[in-house]
């Protein structure tokens, strides 16, 4: 049986609510996986993350954690700033907003990874904690709300992936978690203590 979160555990969790909301899965609880979910989550780990073991885990969270897409991709972002916003326009999400940032991407995907390789059993509960509150201390840190927050995770999305043909599903995700989903729930300056 799943353990009850405590407000700041859930704030935590909205970080990587996007992803969750997209994938199905809770946001405000840490069910206990059965067999088929658990092997599941492995294949998904192994194919999307090349993660397979607590080594490979901690190498690509501490990827998340220190360097990510955010600075991999940070040349393509700023060579081709213009063009980016452009694409970016395209979607009501970013109406009248100039993106800086692309960081939220890896932010919200380190509290995401990060569960599931908990739930895959790779990484302990105290270690998962301490992945989930660094990603949502340094977001909260850069950005100075959920809209902004969102706005970032999917442009980072889209400087990684521009081909993908999920972006507008993404940026529904991230209207409904700001106007009755979690993140309205849960006020971006929300203690992660």
């Amino acid at each position: 049986m799943a353990k009850k979160l405590t407000p700041a555990q859930i704030r935590i969790l909205c970080t990587g609510a996007v992803l969750f909301e997209f994938r199905g899965e809770p946001v405000d609880d840490m069910p206990d996986l059965d067999f088929f979910d658990d092997y599941t989550n492995k294949i998904g780990l192994q194919n999307m993350w090349s993660i397979s073991s607590p080594e490979t885990a901690v190498q690509t969270l501490d990827w998340l954690a220190n360097t990510g897409h955010r600075t991999d991709l940070a040349d393509s972002f700023r060579q081709d700033y213009a063009e980016w916003q452009e694409v970016f326009s395209e979607l009501d999400l970013f109406e009248n907003t100039e993106v800086t940032s692309i960081a939220a991407w890896d932010y919200a995907r380190l509290v995401n990874v990060a569960r599931w390789c908990f739930d895959a059993k790779y990484i302990d509960a105290s270690t998962f904690w301490r992945y989930a509150h660094h990603g949502a201390e340094m977001a909260q840190k850069e950005f100075g709300s959920w809209r902004a927050f969102g706005q970032s995770l999917l442009a980072g999305r889209i400087v990684w992936n521009v081909e993908d043909e999920n972006h507008e599903d993404v940026a529904d995700v991230i209207e409904e978690l700001l106007e009755d989903g979690a993140w309205k729930q849960h006020a971006w300056e929300q203690p992660l203590a």
